[in-house]
């Protein structure tokens, strides 16, 4: 599954979240519980750094937006989260395992279920990564977010490719 971050301003708040990218997927591609957080790292007080956490569905729903901060605090020179002129965003993929349907279950394991849900392995299979984005010149872009969204690259955690924005 193809995931990205989506960061933008809505009434001065910083807004990321995290969301696949349904269009790269396929009729046969699995649906994946992703469970993660996000930051906005403080660069002068690390102890200050902002998360927040929040899971998405792959194909069933996304787009969990987390609200951080007001931009115009947040850009402010003594806050720490801008420093010369850029920002850093972080998200740690804390798990990312197949969804299942009531559907797809077959045998004695779908008389037992009641609906769906993630399908958590007791084997450790879980992801664990952690993604770090510095945007340079921040201010630049700030008349951007006010009416778009800025996406960071791709970056791949087990079977899901991802990306910050």
């Amino acid at each position: 599954c193809e995931l990205r971050v989506g960061v933008y301003e809505s009434f001065d708040t910083l807004c990321i979240y995290l969301e696949s990218d349904a269009a790269g997927q396929s009729a046969t591609d699995r649906n994946y519980w992703v469970h993660y957080r996000m930051a906005v790292v403080n660069q002068r007080h690390p102890e200050r750094t902002v998360w927040k956490e929040s899971s998405i569905c792959t194909k069933t729903w996304n787009n969990s937006v987390l609200q951080f901060m007001r931009v115009s605090e947040m850009l402010e020179p003594e806050a720490g989260f801008l420093h010369k002129d850029s920002m850093v965003f972080s998200c740690e993929v804390l798990d990312c395992c197949p969804w299942f349907e009531l559907g797809d279950m077959e045998g004695p394991a779908a008389a037992a279920a009641v609906g769906g849900g993630p399908m958590l392995s007791t084997e450790g299979q879980g992801i664990n990564l952690a993604f770090t984005w510095r945007v340079e010149n921040f201010t630049a872009f700030k008349e951007i977010l006010e009416t778009r969204k800025i996406f960071s690259r791709f970056f791949t955690s087990g079977t899901c490719e991802l990306r910050v924005g």
